[in-house]
């Protein structure tokens, strides 16, 4: 890969980080806007580096985790807040590393190259024009340098996604945005309490009128917020907020795809699980592992003592998910998943599969049963009653049978 020659400059500052600014980036990596607020209004530096993150090298500031964090969900919220109230667009690291570094999307990334994230010189209305093009639609050779390199000497992974030969591996389907008029519908409360505060998405003057942070960086406004339906589903069933979770189904934001949300560069700390599997397969997941428990956490996920399991999230989906053919990734089905009993009782009975393989050949009923796994005990026990039902004749039937052989 060619590179300029050289180093951006760095501009953002570097040190002990007050508490206000450990906050701010806690709490949008946290996607807690209500507490990126306070600690902005408390005197947060969006341009210091003050917070370390899990397989990332080096601090990273306020503004880079915004990035990030809209990266997560695929789409825009906390990066043109802070943009508005602080966030440098210009931002160059210790490491070299601009915004766009930090990109994990389409969406993100033409955010920033519209907002006048750095790239080489005389390359950004091409770089504008490759990411509004058909996905999947590869504009540059490895040879033409787009952006300058990092100490490590990397361009921006998300350049992936318009590079001739490595396009096609970044075709994840854009979201589908949540409408205005149901933010209060699909939104926890608070939340849309402090998007209301900020005047996020109204115009200029309605917002520095209830914002005393926008424009005094020289916002103009209004900050183009999208939410994608896909995230915020994914985020309501965390919760296990039927209330959004029903209303986020309403407005279309279960489309049968096999990613949610649907991340296509790089890996921006979505936990893996969700991965490549449809919001029904999650759904199932959630209803076994978090089905008798008041605590739900990411890290619980795969703690349970195979003891729970209810019906929340599932019956939401009901007449408008289609709960045979694929659903995980290499051709898994739903009760490929480990599953609660009552979770699988439930599916078996409105079609899903017990008896085809996934791509390595592996067949639900057909696993391996540990007497100690209670659940893939349950799961077995409902595959042979679902089967003795569906191949043994009926009562009626069989006297009929009988009446006509006598």
């Amino acid at each position: 890969m060619a590179h300029t020659k050289g180093f951006l400059k760095q501009t953002t500052t570097r040190g002990r980080a007050g508490r206000p600014t450990r906050g701010l980036c806690s709490a949008i990596s946290d996607g807690d806007l209500p507490g990126a607020r306070l600690n902005l209004a408390l005197g947060a530096e969006a341009n210091r580096e003050a917070l370390k993150l899990a397989g990332i090298a080096g601090n990273l500031s306020a503004t880079a985790i915004a990035v990030r964090s809209d990266s997560e969900r695929d789409e825009l919220l906390f990066l043109p807040w802070l943009l508005d109230r602080g966030g440098n667009i210009a931002e160059v690291d210790s490491r070299g590393r601009t915004l766009l570094h930090h990109a994990g999307t389409r969406t993100v990334a033409l955010c920033l190259l519209e907002r006048g994230v750095p790239v080489a010189n005389n390359m950004r209305d091409a770089l504008l024009a490759a990411f509004r093009a058909p996905i999947g639609t590869g504009t540059f050779d490895r040879d033409i340098v787009l952006a300058a390199p990092t100490v490590a000497m990397r361009e921006p992974t998300v350049f992936g996604a318009v590079r001739q030969k490595t396009a096609r591996q970044y075709c994840a389907p854009p979201p589908k945005w949540a409408p205005r008029s149901s933010w209060q519908d699909i939104l926890p409360v608070d939340v849309f309490e402090a998007m209301v505060g900020a005047g996020l998405g109204e115009p200029a003057s309605i917002a520095s009128a209830r914002d005393p942070f926008f424009g005094a960086f020289g916002a103009t406004g209004p900050a183009d917020i999208r939410l994608n339906t896909a995230g915020r589903l994914l985020d309501a069933m965390r919760r296990g907020d039927t209330n959004h979770v029903r209303a986020l189904l309403d407005v279309g934001a279960d489309d049968g795809r096999r990613t949610m949300p649907g991340i296509d560069v790089m890996e921006t700390g979505l936990d893996d699980y969700a991965n490549s599997q449809t919001a029904v397969a999650l759904a199932a997941e959630f209803d076994s592992f978090f089905g008798t428990s008041s605590n739900r956490s990411r890290s619980d996920l795969f703690a349970s003592d195979g003891k729970g399991g209810a019906l929340h999230l599932l019956p939401l989906f009901e007449n408008i998910a289609d709960f045979s053919g694929v659903h995980g990734p290499e051709g898994q089905t739903l009760l490929h998943l480990r599953l609660a009993p009552v979770v699988v009782d439930w599916l078996v009975e409105r079609g899903a599969p017990y008896d085809v393989a996934d791509d390595d050949g592996n067949v639900p009923e057909a696993a391996e049963v540990w007497a100690e796994d209670q659940w893939a005990v349950g799961a077995a026990t409902t595959y042979a009653r679902h089967r003795l039902q569906t191949t043994l004749p009926s009562p009626v039937a069989a006297q009929k049978a009988v009446r006509r052989r006598l």
